[in-house]
């Protein structure tokens, strides 16, 4: 069993999204680690581009704690240990999501964490890698776990960006909301 994660074909005409459409799968090939989706082919046909990865079989974080309310503080601490783990042989590998939130990280039916959406990853080893100053993407990330710097300047964020994403993460895993609920963005 595999997961399929298709473009859509509105998205395809657009050169910023199926740019980045590669780039997720790019990020993702470069990984391999147990606490991160992985992904076995990329593809196209007729148009509709798609990228094969992993299923894992479970719920994102956010789903679970809509479902069953705040999590205990071990568990909540297990499931962030994991992400963390994967996070850390990103930045490693010269990799930040920018995108680290509660529906970015699922954890399977054994307890196992893994990292999923690197759509929007940055390379930051990787000199050539300005696809969001290439487009104009000043703001990348969902506001309610964006780390202050992230929203001042996307372009150059560090694996300090997804720390405080995941620090934002586990106030939701153990309050059932983000850090700043109020807030817009």
């Amino acid at each position: 069993r595999v997961a399929v994660k298709v473009l859509p074909a509105a998205k395809a005409a657009d050169p910023a999204s199926l740019e980045r459409f590669y780039r997720e799968a790019r990020a993702v090939a470069a990984l391999d680690h147990p606490n991160i989706v992985r992904a076995y082919d990329i593809d196209h046909d007729a148009g509709l581009h798609f990228l094969v990865m992993e299923f894992v079989d479970g719920t994102n974080l956010h789903d679970l704690v809509r479902k069953f309310g705040p999590l205990d503080p071990v568990r909540a601490a297990h499931y962030v240990y994991g992400a963390a783990a994967g996070l850390r042989y990103a930045a490693d590998m010269g990799i930040v999501h920018r995108d680290i939130k509660p529906g970015n990280v699922l954890v399977d039916r054994h307890g196992v964490v893994k990292i999923l959406d690197m759509g929007l990853a940055r390379f930051f080893l990787d000199e050539d890698d300005g696809l969001t100053k290439k487009y104009e993407e000043n703001v990348l990330g969902t506001a309610d776990y964006l780390a202050p710097e992230q929203a001042v300047d996307s372009h150059a964020v560090d694996i300090r960006a997804d720390i405080y994403s995941l620090g934002g993460t586990f106030h939701f895993l153990l309050t059932g909301q983000p850090p700043f609920p109020e807030g817009t963005v």
